[in-house]
């Protein structure tokens, strides 16, 4: 009882033999976080601004490297973490340096699946609303389908006596690649991913085509 009440005060007070190894993995794990932090902020970046990823080549600051890497090294020019984070890379300190494509694509999915989540979260509260969608082939010669919802999204003022904030809001899901184009393939389709995001077709109070024949047709159209 004495052994147990002594690790106990020590553990407290942080004076226990593995207190150097605690303190340096909690220094691990706050320098981890800090370099994240940064590395979406870059991904935040390039997607609004529309800009390509990456280049011909995924090595540091070697030539055409592209936008992502280009800008960790820009930022490691005047911030302290990611200096130290490319040091350690060029040392050879540390393998996963969380740069590569890999981990591109993996924060891109997450910023885009919280991005639908809260685009969704605003579409329910509204309820009801209109479809607008069209259709393009991409470089392999798939169909590729846009999906816009529009909606009326109703905002409460900062105080109960003021006026809400009414918007009328255009909202891009994502492309869905179509391998059936005829009017019941789409059909099909739209079904599916409505039924996927947990959308009530009921709800749907509008529909808005391109003018694509298998979609506005009179007599087969979606």
């Amino acid at each position: 009882m004495g052994n147990w009440t002594e690790l106990l005060t020590r553990l407290g007070s942080g004076s226990t033999i593995e207190h150097s190894y605690q303190r340096l993995l909690a220094t691990e794990t706050q320098h981890w976080q800090n370099v994240l932090q940064r590395l979406v902020a870059i991904v935040q970046y390039l997607g609004k601004q529309c800009l390509a990823f990456r280049g011909s080549s995924d090595t540091l600051f070697s030539e055409n490297n592209g936008n992502y890497l280009k800008l960790v090294e820009m930022m490691a020019t005047f911030d302290s973490v990611m200096q130290s984070h490319l040091k350690k890379i060029q040392n050879s300190e540390i393998h996963q340096h969380y740069l590569g494509k890999d981990i591109q694509n993996e924060l891109i999915g997450l910023i885009s699946k919280e991005i639908q989540r809260r685009i969704l979260r605003l579409l329910k509260d509204a309820k009801y609303f209109s479809i607008i969608l069209d259709c393009t082939p991409d470089i392999t010669l798939v169909e590729q389908m846009t999906m816009v919802f529009r909606f009326v999204s109703v905002k409460q003022g900062d105080s109960p006596t003021a006026n809400p904030e009414i918007h009328i809001e255009e909202r891009f899901l994502g492309f869905l690649p179509v391998h059936n184009s005829s009017g019941e393939g789409l059909t099909e389709a739209i079904l599916n991913v409505l039924e996927m995001l947990k959308i009530p077709l009921s709800d749907m109070r509008g529909q808005g085509y391109d003018n694509g024949s298998n979609m506005k047709g009179k007599h087969l159209g979606v």
